[in-house]
Order: C-alpha cells, then sequence, then structure tokens
C-alpha cells in the first residue's frame, strides 16, 4: 500500500470514494493506494495493452479506512458503559432495598461471623450501605454521561464528521471510570487520540 501525495508527479486519477483528484505515478499502478484527501484506499488503474487506463477500483469504504477498528472500538466502550451504568441506574432508583442488603452483606462478610452478629455492627453496615447507595448515583449519571459522549465520538471516527467531538469521545474513553469499562477505554482512548492528532487523519474530517 503507497499513500499519494498532491505533489507527486505522474497521471491524474480520480479517488473512487470522494472525487478527490491525485497524481498516480505509473509504478503504482495496479497496487493499492491511499488517497491523500479521505484516507480511503483504492486500486489505482492499470494500462491496457493499447495504452489506455482502467478505472481505479474502490475497495470497501469502511473496513479500509485507518480510523475503522479504534472508532469501533471508542463505540464499544461507549456503548458499554451507556448499558453498564444505565442498570445501575434502574436498580438504584427501582431495587434500592436489594442493593443495600447486598452491600451490607458484603460488609458483614468482611468483619467476620462473631462480630457480624453484634447488634451494633448490623445497624452500622446498615446505615454505611444506606449511605453508599445515596452516594453513588451522582458519579453513574456523570459515567453515563461520559459513556454517551465517547458514543458520539466512535460514530464522528466512523463518519470522519467532527472532529471536536471525535475528540471529546477519545477523551471521555482516557477518563472514563465507569463500572469496568476505564480498563478497556485507556488504551482504546490514547489509541484515538493519537491518530485524531495527526494532520492528515485531521485534514480528512469534514
Amino acid at each position: 500500500m503507497s499513500e499519494l501525495r498532491d505533489d507527486l508527479v505522474g497521471y491524474p486519477v480520480r479517488c473512487p470514494l470522494c472525487q478527490h483528484l491525485a497524481q498516480v505515478p505509473e509504478f503504482l499502478f495496479g497496487q493499492r493506494v491511499q488517497c491523500p484527501n479521505c484516507m480511503g484506499f483504492y486500486l489505482a488503474p492499470q494500462r491496457r495493452s493499447d495504452g489506455t487506463l482502467t478505472a481505479p477500483q474502490a475497495l470497501s469504504r469502511w473496513f479500509n479506512k485507518p480510523l475503522f477498528f479504534p472508532g469501533m472500538f471508542l463505540l464499544v466502550i461507549g456503548l458499554l458503559t451507556v448499558g453498564v451504568n444505565t442498570l445501575m441506574l434502574a436498580m438504584i432508583d427501582g431495587q434500592p432495598e436489594q442493593l443495600q442488603e447486598g452491600f451490607r452483606q458484603g460488609m458483614l462478610k468482611l468483619l467476620g461471623d462473631e462480630i457480624a452478629l453484634q447488634k451494633e455492627n448490623q445497624q452500622l453496615t446498615q446505615e454505611l450501605a444506606k449511605e453508599f447507595l445515596q452516594q453513588v448515583r451522582t458519579p453513574t449519571l456523570v459515567t453515563l454521561g461520559v459513556g454517551m459522549v465517547t458514543c458520539c465520538g466512535g460514530i464522528s471516527i466512523l463518519t470522519t464528521r467532527f472532529w471536536a467531538i471525535a475528540m471529546l469521545g477519545a477523551i471521555g474513553a482516557v477518563v472514563n471510570i465507569g463500572w469496568g469499562c476505564c480498563f478497556g477505554g485507556t488504551p482504546v482512548g490514547v489509541w484515538c487520540l493519537v491518530l485524531l492528532l495527526h494532520p492528515e487523519i485531521r485534514r480528512s474530517f469534514r
């Protein structure tokens, strides 16, 4: 695969994906080349026996984009974050007693059987469980919002539209402290940020 540049000397070939006109040197005929405008890939034309050129062949608009896989991963991270935190909010609002009891039982197991049977510890764990449930709702809402921004960033990357939203989505994945999603979100977010800050990638956004 070779990346074309507008300053190359060759034959004018129009990208079948975005219609950008670029110069394709003859030594690249028949090879997979990358458009400098849309960053998509296509097969350069070939010379027929009569000297004419074949039409360039478009490869997949999506799977051959350098941003396809990071954009998809970012979208998946965002969807996971939204799904997990929506479920958590539903449980907080719909089943608060069950959550409190589950948290309280977990604390009692940490205390041990003898200590857990003491009446004052039973009351203490009940109060702590209630306080935990009240405090966890706000960060869950915040993380849900971060997940939505991450989803929007993934869609922006896949469609190469709205570079600023794509950047916000990548940053959201990096700082995501959601329920179990942060470990996958950080490397994916950094990956997207590195690509988005590349000058040619940035120019490809509309």
